[in-house]
């Protein structure tokens, strides 16, 4: 059970930020025009993996980094162990120098109370004094480890912030966090700018980290949702190397505006199209909608989930996003009708009257780290986006452990039922959530014309 519990951890990490060093930008690991913004690209080092010999010393900050019940979630048993990431990065030998920096939330929260984490106050019972002197003494004991090779900071939410009966009113991190993250990074740096700086978020439901996505003194972001008793170990072993980050976003992390435009009570997926919106202003109304627009005139709803969001702000991190520290690239081949066995595979008239065929993936790495690589497929009709039909659709996955320098081949069984409609013109077949690895099919009367 113990083992299980690390595998499940470990697969669950999602690596969203590993910054290049070595090159002339330093920039945020993206993608090349033939490999996908979903994996990290090994065209430079960058901050992640660390080495226990170059960074053996460690400043952790962060009220979640040595909390053994945060970790377990909402819904746990008793388990017999509790690694937290202070004693994983300890077990592996690492001299860690630990501050707990700042309490979860400041807010007074009980059962009949919903925990204010707004951006405007989030500053709970301390006062504007006790916070600077707080901060002060944060960045001077970090001042202080001079010696440090790098900077941890875990950070996140508690069963005091969501929960059942306790909703969330804002998508950001507690203000207290906001303003340690902000102190304990800028101070890392001004004492040593080369020493990595790696914010670890450990939350159940989604947060806005675009303020960390774009900060510079952020070299590496970690979100571990609550990773269970053997968080901790996983953690550190992903930190230092010993397993290679495979886990994606299983959902859209939203900038915080996002709820200027979705009400709490509004469960509707689809977003309002122009002959609905004077229908369904009642509605919305009545549901608590706020009515701000989103800066360009338009306050129609946007939708929910990747399937059907069409807002115009920036989604922070989309569903399935999730780095690596391979580097991959990918083709997606349909089974040839003419070839020996195509027959059977692609074809219209089967017994139960559904469309069907095969379709292959090469999943090649081309770094020297190996690793596995979660596959996810997506389908764009025709008619994408427009009469209720989803923007796209995620109809199969599969994970794949692949060595430096291999390739597998990934088979997808794809059903009508998963298509959701036969309509005729151009279906796209996309790899993870990018768009740079398609096949597409053009339809007619049901049937496959061309595919390239």
């Amino acid at each position: 059970h113990d083992q299980v519990a690390l595998e499940a951890a470990l697969q669950s990490i999602v690596l969203l930020k590993n910054k290049n060093i070595g090159s002339d930008d330093d920039d945020v690991v993206t993608s090349s025009p033939k490999s996908s913004p979903n994996v990290a690209q090994s065209v430079s080092s960058q901050v992640l993996p660390l080495s226990i010999t170059t960074h053996g010393k460690i400043t952790l900050v962060g009220p979640l980094a040595n909390d053994e019940l945060i970790p377990l979630g909402n819904y746990h048993g008793v388990p017999s162990n509790v690694i937290t990431p202070l004693q994983g990065l300890r077990n592996l030998g690492v001299e860690v120098t630990h501050f707990r920096g700042c309490d979860v939330t400041t807010d007074d929260v009980t059962d009949d109370v919903t925990p204010n984490t707004s951006e405007e106050d989030n500053h709970g019972t301390i006062s504007p004094e006790e916070e600077e002197e707080e901060e002060a003494l944060l960045c001077q004991q970090i001042m202080d480890t001079e010696s440090s090779d790098a900077t941890i900071l875990i950070m996140g939410l508690n069963q005091d912030i969501e929960r059942e009966e306790i909703d969330r009113t804002s998508l950001l991190l507690p203000q207290v966090q906001v303003d340690a993250i902000e102190v304990s990074s800028r101070c890392s740096k001004s004492i040593n700018p080369t020493a990595p700086v790696i914010l670890v978020v450990m939350t159940g439901g989604p947060l806005d980290l675009s303020l960390y996505k774009l900060n510079d003194d952020i070299d590496a972001i970690l979100y571990t949702s609550y990773p269970g008793q053997a968080g901790g170990t996983a953690l550190s072993h992903v930190i230092y190397g010993m397993y290679n980050p495979s886990g994606r976003l299983v959902t859209s992390l939203y900038p915080n505006t996002y709820l200027d435009r979705v009400a709490l009570g509004d469960m509707r997926m689809r977003p309002e199209e122009e002959e609905e919106e004077s229908s369904s202003s009642s509605t919305a109304a009545a549901l608590g909608k706020n009515e701000n627009d989103n800066g360009n005139g338009d306050d129609r709803y946007p939708g929910r989930t990747y399937r059907f969001y069409n807002g115009d702000d920036d989604i922070v991190y989309p569903f399935g996003y999730g780095l690596s520290y391979s580097s991959w690239d990918y083709s997606i081949e349909l089974m040839d009708p003419m070839e020996e066995g195509g027959g059977q595979q692609q074809q219209l008239n089967q017994e139960d009257g559904s469309f069907v065929f095969d379709m292959t993936v090469n999943v090649s790495n081309t770094g020297s780290v190996d690793g596995s690589n979660s596959i996810l497929l997506f389908h764009r009709g025709p008619d994408a986006g427009r009469g209720g039909n989803p923007i796209k659709s995620l109809i199969g996955f599969e994970k794949v452990f692949v060595q430096a320098g291999g390739t597998q081949i990934v088979k997808f069984h794809v059903e009508e039922k998963w298509m959701s409609s036969r309509e005729d013109g151009t279906h796209t077949f996309t790899i993870g959530p990018s768009i740079n690895y398609t096949l597409q099919l053009n339809m007619l009367d049901g049937g496959i014309v061309s595919w390239h």
